[in-house]
């Protein structure tokens, strides 16, 4: 920073304070000319592809970045936010290499660790992101974002507590659409009973959101004490189905023949569980959307 000059420096400088504090009108005005002074500076292109990232601009910071790394690819700044492009473009092979990459040139940092827990948690790896979490806090056991994350791993793993996850949202609402992705797949894990439950508490931080809603529905509805009897058509969907109706049938066959007197008994039982498995489940969606 010493060999550069002063205005140049300054303006560096300020632009990253004012992207900081999202004043992100503020931050172009003064870097336009700048850039268009010095247009191959590293700092303000740094600064530009920051810009563009705050305001959802992936593609034209990706291409800032990629200028940045073809003149010097261990650029750890433009590593990490290329890092953090790639992710919300959902290209995770491409970030977890990255995040690779950076956590074998700088295995003490951090930040490092935080961000693969972070991508880890979005592609729902959590067993992983709870374990890269923890390498981060034992290097840095106040360290703002693993702490955060933290309590989302907590909450995947149904620990949590709704205070925590209020704090949470209040002070990084961006967070929200991972915690929809935990709950969903929560649900699809079989661990319906927990997603459920961390659906309801979303809910009630923003009641207003129809999605939500809906998945609250749904997951009330496969929650429900009367559909315990239907428990493996729902984990197993179709397989699931079709092993149930071969286990019936060979079932019957063997009661025919050792328990003829009980046969009647067995298959009324059956078929009521057949009609049970198709009357009753979309007469429980209606009832539970009133």
């Amino acid at each position: 920073m010493s060999d550069l000059p002063l205005d140049l420096a300054d303006t560096r400088w300020r632009a990253a304070e004012m992207l900081g504090r999202r004043r992100f009108a503020a931050a172009r005005e003064l870097l336009g000319p700048a850039l268009r002074n010095h247009p191959n500076d590293p700092g303000l292109l740094y600064e530009s592809a920051r810009a563009d990232f705050l305001q959802d601009r992936h593609a034209d910071a990706r291409n800032l970045l990629e200028q940045l790394l073809h003149r010097d690819p261990s650029d750890a700044d433009a590593r990490q936010l290329l890092f953090w492009v790639a992710s919300e473009q959902t290209e995770w092979v491409e970030a977890e290499q990255l995040a690779l990459g950076l956590l074998r040139d700088y295995p003490q940092s951090p930040d490092c660790w935080a961000a693969y827990a972070h991508l880890m948690l979005r592609c729902l790896m959590f067993d992983k992101a709870a374990a890269l979490v923890r390498e981060a806090l034992h290097l840095d056991a106040h360290h703002p974002f693993a702490l955060r994350l933290q309590v989302l791993c907590d909450l995947v793993a149904g620990k949590g507590d709704g205070q925590a996850l209020r704090k949470l949202l209040t002070e990084h609402p961006d967070d929200m659409q991972t915690l929809q992705l935990v709950v969903l797949s929560l649900a699809r894990k079989g661990r319906s009973a927990q997603a459920l439950g961390l659906a309801r508490e979303l809910l009630r931080i923003q009641p207003d959101d129809a999605h939500l809603l809906h998945q609250l529905r749904e997951l009330a509805f496969l929650n429900h004490w009367s559909m315990v009897p239907l428990l493996p058509l729902q984990r197993f969907g179709w397989g699931g189905s079709a092993a149930l109706w071969l286990a019936a049938v060979l079932l019957g066959r063997v009661v025919d023949a050792r328990w003829p007197h009980l046969s009647f008994t067995y298959h009324a039982s059956w078929i009521g569980y057949a009609a049970y498995s198709w009357v009753w489940p979309p007469l429980l969606k209606r009832w539970l959307a009133r």
